[in-house]
């Protein structure tokens, strides 16, 4: 895999929010559904969170930060008739 960070939470009304990222989520079930993972900020492969940080930290608040994630699929029913 490519590596990344999982983003744990995202702060509601946030830049991040606003763009439509997504933290770990547990549904009424129990069910734990991974955040998104961040792979790039710009062209620059994050691999650790201070990878995430230093990169980032370039941007003003207000910027537009170009990112790659990967999210979270939930599996498919294969076993449908």
């Amino acid at each position: 895999g490519e590596g990344g960070v999982v983003l744990s939470n995202v702060v509601p009304n946030s830049g991040a929010d606003q763009a439509g990222l997504r933290g770990v989520q547990v549904d009424q079930l129990g069910n734990i559904y991974l955040g998104d993972v961040i792979v790039k900020v710009g062209a620059a492969n994050v691999s650790t969170v201070e990878d995430l940080v230093s990169y980032v930290e370039v941007f003003q608040v207000g910027d537009q930060v170009p990112i790659t994630i990967h999210r979270y699929q939930p599996a498919t029913d294969m076993n449908r008739k």
